[in-house]
């Protein structure tokens, strides 16, 4: 579906023709004049004639810029014009061309860069309405060059009846999505879901060009059995790696109950109340020698409070001091330009883009009690990310995580997470990953303890199967992606997998650790480039062989997750 053959054939024709036409031109070390042709050779082929790189290098400039929004099916395929693919192509309202043009990073007069439309299809591919985007130069006319933008809408309208089980216990849900509301690319969605920790009724929206501009707004609020969340955020972020502004502020409040588990099964419970509050401005000078460099500075607000749950079963044995800080910060961000396309990766056929540079960023932040804090403390985090190894059939990325706070000189709710990923591509439908993560912790906040278990990794185990401070886990997955697609609907792949870890450290409930962990099993994919849901479904049948004698001999496993 991209591009369509009629627009192929007459670019094809106007290539032939003007290598043709133009006359052999000398060209300058400063580029051609605007009267010159951009060209060296009438040998030159045409398809070299209109690549980005070689356009930008004569110095070409952008002309017209034509927006192109295909709709889910393209009715000249026959595989996809069956009555219901022609229904859901009625029915669908299509991305309207103003919003894809909102999104764009050049305008008429531009000088054409090569940079800026790869990033330009990246960002428009990290829209959920959106399967494809590509941009295309079609016409050189002097130093003029036109411009094709064409994308490829998604189902948007999910009702959705959802079940999973995970770690041996259920989950389920019921609710209506609509992620491009006629087609504006504002998303809004009403659910319900029940799980292990609470049944919730939740309303969100989100809106990322809000009134056509880059600012974001998301507003969510949800009603829980036991107790309730909202958020409401309003930001205009650094969009691009040569956006040179940034500012936003969030707000976010809550009140649940948090439980404590010990072998799947909880062990404690208490009542948590929180507000986590930030304004933030952010300042660089652009994309410069493929590095974006960010400097941020703001204000945050962070609340914790803690009670025991009121005639609860599980009672907490000591409630923790409660938590105010109120800080001012600083923070920096390293990013490397830096980014590959490929296939058959975390999804099934479909585009996807990874960002295989550096990217380094930390933040610090004092608070104190002339601020309103309930005592002085150094709060900071930092990330870092690089890819270590890049072969044209393997990769292999490394990250790292660290977010804490200083009270009183003692370390607090400090946590170092380590993560490594290496991926081997052994044909084009056959994939092995193996991962590594692994996270120390010091002073936990009761909330934050660290668990391992079906929920998280772990498939051959119940959910929360062990507790501590610190955990490693490590999966190794054979893929496989096939060239299965029912209806044009949805891709099938499979896995093979083993999983092995554990926890330790100082465990709030002081339950049984059974030391390290493992389990095999397979799993069947499936997915679909055509929902905007972004999620693939996951049924994997786990079997454990470690642990205590009363778990189940397999576990299975139903989820939706965004990736493989």
């Amino acid at each position: 579906m991209l591009p369509r053959k009629p627009r192929a054939d007459r670019l094809s024709t106007s290539l032939v023709c003007l290598s043709i036409l133009i006359p052999t031109v000398s060209v300058a070390d400063d580029g051609p004049t605007n009267s010159q042709a951009v060209t060296t050779s009438n040998a030159v082929s045409a398809s070299t004639l209109l690549l980005p790189q070689t356009l930008e290098k004569h110095g070409a400039r952008i002309g017209s810029i034509d927006i192109v929004t295909d709709n889910i099916f393209d009715s000249d395929d026959p595989e996809e014009s069956r009555a219901l693919h022609r229904l859901a192509n009625k029915l669908h309202i299509t991305t309207r061309p103003e919003v894809i043009r909102t999104q764009l990073l050049f305008e008429p007069g531009d000088a054409i860069s090569a940079q800026q439309l790869g990033e330009t299809e990246r960002l428009l591919r990290s829209n959920r309405y959106l399967r494809e985007a590509t941009i295309t130069p079609v016409n050189l006319n002097g130093d003029v060059v036109d411009l094709e933008v064409r994308t490829s809408d998604v189902w948007t309208l999910n009702p959705s009846i959802s079940f999973g089980r995970g770690g041996g216990k259920n989950s389920g849900g019921v609710g209506l999505k609509e992620f491009n509301l006629l087609g504006s690319g504002t998303s809004i969605g009403l659910g319900y879901k029940s799980n292990v920790d609470r049944d919730t009724l939740s309303l969100k929206y989100f809106d990322r060009n809000l009134l056509s501009s880059r600012y974001q707004l998301v507003a969510e609020y949800t009603n829980a059995s036991d107790g309730y969340s909202q958020q409401f955020g309003l930001e205009r972020p650094f969009f691009a790696l040569d956006a040179r502004r940034a500012i936003g502020a969030n707000f976010q409040s809550g009140r649940q109950t948090e439980s404590l588990y010990d072998e799947g099964e909880i062990a404690q419970q208490f009542d948590f109340s929180s507000a986590k509050h930030e304004f933030h401005m952010g300042w660089s000078n652009g994309l410069q020698d493929n590095w974006s460099k960010r400097y941020f500075a703001g204000v945050g607000f962070d609340s914790r409070e803690y009670g025991p749950v009121m005639d609860g079963p599980y009672p907490l044995s000591t409630i923790p001091d409660d938590k105010r800080f109120v800080y001012p910060f600083v923070g920096i961000e390293l990013l490397q330009n830096d980014y590959v396309t490929t296939r058959n990766f975390d999804q099934m056929n479909r585009t996807e883009d990874r960002h295989l540079g550096m990217r380094a960023s930390f933040q610090f932040g004092y608070a104190d009690r002339i601020f309103g804090s309930y005592d002085s403390a150094w709060l900071y985090q930092g990330q870092f990310s690089n890819t270590l190894l890049r072969t044209s059939k393997s990769t292999f990325v490394v990250g790292a995580d660290l977010t804490g706070r200083i009270e009183r000189g003692e370390t607090r709710n400090a946590r170092l997470s380590l993560s490594g990923r290496y991926d081997r591509r052994q044909s084009e439908n056959r994939l092995l990953h193996v991962s590594l993560t692994a996270s120390a912790g010091k002073t936990l906040d009761l909330e934050n303890t660290t668990y391992i278990g079906g929920d998280n990794g772990l498939r051959g185990y119940p959910l929360r199967y062990q507790a501590g401070d610190s955990s490693i886990l490590f999966t190794l997955e054979q893929r496989l992606f096939t060239d299965w697609y029912p209806f044009r609907l949805f891709n099938v792949g499979g896995a093979v997998f083993f999983d092995a870890g554990r926890t330790w450290g100082h465990d709030p409930v002081s339950g049984t650790n059974y030391g390290w962990l493992r389990d095999v099993g397979v799993g069947l994919r499936i997915g679909s480039t055509r929902s905007g849901l972004g999620r693939m479904i996951h049924i994997d049948l786990a079997y454990p062989l470690d642990g205590g004698k009363d778990i189940s001999n397999v576990q299975l496993i139903v989820e939706a997750r965004k990736g493989f």
